[in-house]
């Protein structure tokens, strides 16, 4: 690598970024048209045989998505990126602020698209199309076949700010910090946990690290 001296960087000139027209070639959502700006997850994992049918191997629930539409002239469709193992059931709109219970939910259509090899596009249609910079809460309803489950005795570990067991197989998680999609993850297992720590002396902050007590 060359370098033309100490003030080349100075008075180099600035390009643009053009990562605003920029063409995500392994996506297919409509990311540019719509900023996520809460997402909850509610999960049911189940522990069955496999295969298809009602108490069979897999995870199904709910997610909602809290969105708010980025298009100056609008936006009558948004397109998410989905998996072929993803089977959407249902998918209803709300309009209006969260929490306002005034403002009914109603169902909306939706298909998906062959995209790749490894994905589809979830698209999902607006009886009327969205404002520019208007919020709304999007429902879907979902399995995944042959997906982990939480038996009696097993605990569910997840990338998240805070961890709350709120009963014998259920567990909240909530992540306070914007992240990507790709970094939700979600462990299953006869686990333990143990705190370790802390990361400095007199910091308060301690690490909890969790284990298969059958290995350590």
């Amino acid at each position: 690598m060359e370098s033309s001296g100490p003030g080349s960087y100075r008075s180099a000139v600035r390009r643009p970024l053009h990562s605003a027209q920029a063409v995500d070639v392994a996506s297919a959502s409509s990311f540019r048209a719509f900023e996520i700006l809460h997402l909850h997850l509610d999960l049911r994992a189940e522990f069955g045989p496999p295969g298809p049918g009602p108490g069979s191997r897999g995870l199904s629930g709910t997610v909602m998505l809290e969105l708010r539409c980025l298009l100056p002239e609008g936006a009558s469709e948004l397109r998410l990126d989905s998996h072929s193992c993803l089977e959407v059931t249902a998918a209803t709109l709300r309009r209006g602020q969260p929490g306002d219970q005034q403002q009914l939910a109603e169902p909306v259509p939706f298909h998906t698209q062959p995209f790749s090899h490894y994905g589809q596009a979830l698209c999902v249609a607006f009886p009327q199309p969205c404002r520019a910079d208007e919020r709304f809460q999007l429902e879907l309803t979902y399995r995944v076949g042959e997906g982990p489950g939480v038996p009696d005795g097993f605990t569910a570990v997840m990338s998240a700010s805070t961890w709350e067991k709120r009963g014998p197989n259920k567990f909240f998680f909530q992540m306070c910090q914007p992240i990507p999609s790709y970094l939700i993850a979600l462990a299953i297992g006869d686990l333990a946990s143990a705190e370790v720590g802390p990361s400095s002396e007199g910091s308060g902050v301690f690490y909890k690290v969790h284990y298969k007590p059958q290995v350590v």
